[in-house]
């Protein structure tokens, strides 16, 4: 038997239906959708209707007007947090993406306010996560030279923004529901361990560039024995960075309701960075160097610093100067890159949907999906004539707006505001962090992501759930993120298909009276299965008791096709030739009016179509 197929013999008929006690087979009467009364329309001025809209695209509209002062301390409390801790994120996330760590904060600063403006959840916060910097880092992985990895990355946020913005004015969202939960649980395991992987160069200080996961693992333990003696300091400092972020971050659950452990552990991030880059420029101060080959060693940009213990982030240009950036964009790009355009936008919408569901349904208010689609978009294309990469909604970052005491949207400029005052005045000090900790700060924030738990769900409750999440998972840690999800996602849709085509019965036989219940769709895809489940089951019945009359159940099908009607049709025709009655019961309006268009309500005779169960039925 089907995991989804039910199966109920033998119970009383009570258990599926309710009899009509009062009235017996009575026709279904509808009321006509002519006779429903007729409401004037009213006038609605040309102002208003373009006031209603601009508030419905502009949501800021709304919310702003009615901003009182004291909401200013809640939001810029909140900004402040949530940008202390994601100046040091963003830096690592840019070098997942393969580009230098300025670019992080560049996609930090102008999306936020766009998203600010269109967006409709007041928790969410844009920038860049690790799930898109890999898309990112994997499209530019062909590319060698750093302008040109730039420009395309800066290219793929102006078109995955504009495509973003075309699915929410066509209302388009639900395509990513199409994508079912095992395949994006996957697809999020995957990354995380891809993401780890590729951070162990740094994390050992072995050198080399971010590649899909063997290659990452096969250069780092190629390296790992001749290199660890002269890398050790790297290793050390990134294990004992990787140590503290897990105890901090484990801190606030020791220490519930503690709200000073709790910005320490929030700010946790920020504080290792600071740490680790005194520390380093402490050991140069004094004089101690463990490698001389160490990147510290090198010159960088129009900077040059003695050695460091340590491989360091190296020269960043400081100011926004020169971040003013007109994406290059030619139909040969496009078509050469549309893969990764149309998997980079729904991804992140499916990031900032989901985050966006969650914290609306906390706090209780409304969300509107086609809306955040634009909004996203917006910030996107906005973002990159601003040398941005693909931002999305972040979970962490707006799990600490939301627990830090966010009132409106508006904390977004507090935060914005902060990103921008790191690039003009930290850049000096970001030249002494040491890559080991920015690798230590991803692989803290990526650990969690994998989600393992989800496997003895799966085991449990459907194995063929379980083999999507297997095959989304292996398909894009080894073929890589693009193919892996195409497959998976592909594979997906055909396992929703073949689920709706297998639907849900429920069965009974009482005096004689052989009742079928179909549970979903009769259309092109169920037909088949429909009839052959109906004529297998009647077969059984008839071979213990004598049935004299079929009665059809249509309490839960939701839609009827063309298909569906011509199997219906044939049903009918075989149990006349055998001089069976067939009755349709709990019959809804929409059944009606498809069986009155094809002529089979009249063929069949409208007194054998009943709004419930008629008591006559089981009568011997």
């Amino acid at each position: 038997m089907e995991d989804n197929e039910h199966l109920r013999t033998g119970t009383h008929i009570d258990s599926l239906v309710s009899l009509d006690e009062d009235e017996d087979a009575r026709p279904p009467k509808f009321t006509e959708r002519s006779s429903l009364r007729q409401v004037e329309p009213e006038y609605i001025p040309v102002s208003s209707l373009c006031g209603a809209y601009a508030t419905k695209l502009f949501p800021i509209l709304k919310w702003l007007p009615a901003y009182k002062k004291s909401m200013i301390l809640g939001d810029m409390v909140s900004g402040f947090t949530v940008g202390l801790m994601a100046i040091p994120q963003v830096l690592a996330y840019a070098e997942i993406a393969g580009l230098p760590v300025q670019y992080g904060l560049y996609a930090s600063y102008f999306g936020i306010l766009i998203y600010m403006i269109m967006g409709t959840s007041k928790d969410i916060t844009l920038g860049p996560t690790a799930v898109i910097s890999l898309l990112v880092g994997e499209t530019l992985s062909e590319v060698q030279d750093m302008n040109q990895r730039v420009t395309l990355a800066v290219t793929l946020s102006m078109l995955s923004g504009v495509l973003q913005v075309i699915m929410g004015f066509l209302k388009l969202g639900m395509l990513a529901d199409l994508i079912s939960r095992p395949v994006i649980s996957g697809f999020i395991s995957s990354v995380s361990v891809t993401i780890a992987m590729n951070q162990l160069h740094h994390f050992f200080g072995t050198g080399g560039s971010n590649s899909g996961f063997i290659l990452s693992v096969e250069k780092t333990f190629t390296n790992f024995g001749p290199s660890m003696k002269s890398h050790w300091p790297d290793f050390l400092l990134g294990f004992g960075c990787l140590v503290i972020l897990f105890l901090v971050k484990w801190l606030p659950t020791k220490y519930k309701d503690n709200k000073i452990v709790w910005a320490f552990s929030t700010s946790r991030n920020v504080i290792v960075v600071s740490l680790a880059a005194l520390l380093s420029f402490t050991l140069y101060k004094t004089g101690v160097n463990f490698d001389p080959n160490s990147k510290g060693c090198e010159p960088a940009g129009n900077n040059y610093y003695p050695c460091s213990p340590f491989k360091l982030t190296g020269f960043v240009p400081s100011g926004l100067a020169g971040t003013v950036f007109i994406p290059d964009v030619s139909w040969e790009l496009i078509a050469e890159n549309f893969p990764d355009i149309v998997l980079i936008a729904l991804v992140s919408y499916l990031e900032t949907i989901s985050i966006s569901k969650a914290f609306a349904k906390k706090g209780n208010y409304k969300l509107d999906a086609s809306q955040e689609l634009i909004a996203l978009g917006m910030a996107n294309f906005g973002g990159s004539f601003f040398s941005a990469f693909p931002a999305t909604g972040s979970f962490s970052r707006s799990a600490v707006q939301n627990q830090s005491g966010a009132v409106t949207p508006l904390c977004s400029i507090y935060t914005s505001a902060l990103v921008i005052i790191a690039v003009h005045f930290l850049t000096s000090a970001f030249y002494w962090i040491p890559s080991s900790t920015l690798a230590a700060i991803i692989i803290s924030a990526v650990v969690p992501m994998f989600e393992y738990e989800i496997v003895p769900e799966l085991w449990k409750s459907d194995k063929g759930e379980l083999f999507l999440w297997l095959l989304s998972f292996l398909g894009c840690l080894f073929l890589g993120v693009e193919y892996g999800m195409i497959i998976a996602i592909a594979l997906s849709v055909l396992y929703l298909l073949y689920s709706l085509s297998r639907p849900v019965e429920y069965l009974d036989v009482t005096n004689g009276v052989f009742i079928w219940k179909f549970v979903g769709p009769m259309a092109f895809h169920s037909s088949n299965n429909f009839g052959d489940m109906f004529r297998d089951r009647l077969e059984e019945f008839e071979t213990r008791t004598p049935i004299r009359c079929v009665a059809f159940d249509c309490s839960y099908i939701t839609f009827v096709d063309s298909s569906g009607l011509a199997e219906l049709h044939c049903l009918f025709s075989e149990l006349n030739k055998k001089k069976v009655e067939t009755h349709f019961v709990n019959v809804t309006e929409m059944l009606v009016t498809a069986l009155q268009k094809s002529g089979l309500y009249e063929e069949i005779g409208k007194d054998h179509f009943h709004t419930s169960f008629p008591k006559s039925l089981f009568a011997k």
